[in-house]
């Protein structure tokens, strides 16, 4: 049993569960996806996505594809080329341009995500944290400096200097500034270096210092990851080749947050246990590599992209699957 809970790709109603033992797992879905179950395995079980029939081929089948297993063919957008690690996350992809999205959605997903770390933070205990208090959110707002305390000795200069750029400016001037809409999809045009930052900015306000440094790790984990896959995944889930030139740009420099949520299986199940040994994070209280570190890091990332979909940086939301086989 793989007790590390992993993000992945599964339409509503799919049967794979994401974490075994249930909990853990989140799932992505679509709004327009359709409902028929037309990817079936040669075993017989039927699927509503290609990642759940995936998962279910790795996970029952040890990964040999049975004869007889068969999937609808995929017409440009809807599919995705690559099968996703183990299956649990879903997301859910608004097709109503833009209609889901209100000011009052943005300021609860601020709130939505110091709530969640609230929660969190009553688990943990740093050795400086004070009696009484809680381990990762303030109850004063500004305790310390973002830019002073950023965790600039935990990580190396190209996992964060555009992201700290970008925070420096906004600390300066305590604003983030307006943000240019897409008129065609609905979304925000800010780039992912720039969203980082916001992201930032708007929640570590809340936050301990103690905190503060694996929270900002952990984004810029995601930040690697995406700049790592972000135009393979940009391309399978488009149906659009990306060219070389393209390729030679960083992802998060000229990308908004659109695919931010389709890299959500690949950092948690293979991307996150390929990073941690290569940075000093051994006095890390909330995010690592043991089980129930790596389920914060699940939830963390299910809290991020939500934020992102409120704050209308992408069409596509996270949902815990709690889902049995």
């Amino acid at each position: 049993m793989d007790n590390n809970p992993d993000l992945d790709s599964k339409s509503e109603g799919d049967d794979e569960k994401g974490l075994e033992g249930g909990e853990g797992g989140v799932k992505r879905r679509r709004r327009g996806d359709a409902g028929e179950r037309n990817y079936t395995c040669g075993c017989g079980k039927s699927y509503l996505s290609y990642p759940a029939l995936y998962t279910h081929i790795k996970t029952k089948h040890n990964g040999v594809t049975p004869a007889g297993t068969s999937q609808p063919q995929t017409n440009g957008k809807s599919g995705r080329g690559r099968p996703k690690k183990e299956d649990s996350v879903n997301k859910i992809k608004e097709e109503d341009k833009g209609e889901h999205f209100d000011s009052h959605d943005a300021q609860q997903a601020n709130n939505t995500m110091i709530d969640y770390l609230r929660t969190l933070g009553e688990k943990v205990h740093f050795p400086s944290q004070a009696a009484g208090t809680n381990g990762v959110v303030s109850e004063n707002l500004d305790s310390f400096d973002l830019i002073q305390k950023f965790p600039t000795g935990v990580l190396r200069p190209e996992d964060y200097i555009p992201v700290y750029n970008e925070l420096s400016a906004i600390w300066a001037n305590k604003n983030i500034g307006t943000e240019e809409l897409d008129k065609e999809t609905g979304l925000k045009k800010t780039n992912m270096n720039r969203i980082f930052a916001i992201f930032i900015y708007c929640i570590s306000r809340q936050l301990r210092e103690e905190f503060y440094r694996e929270f900002v790790y952990f984004l810029m984990m995601y930040r690697k990851c995406l700049n790592e896959i972000g135009w393979i995944i940009k391309a399978e889930v488009t149906g659009v080749v990306v060219s070389e030139n393209e390729k030679k740009v960083e992802f998060c420099m000229i990308n908004n947050g659109e695919y931010a949520p389709d890299v959500c299986n690949d950092f948690i199940t293979d991307k996150w246990a390929e990073y941690l040994p290569n940075y000093n994070t051994g006095d890390f209280k909330v995010v690592g590599i043991d089980t129930e570190m790596t389920k914060n890091a699940v939830f963390l990332t299910q809290h991020f992209c939500n934020w992102l979909h409120a704050q209308r940086y992408t069409n596509s939301r996270l949902q815990i699957n709690d889902d049995n086989e």
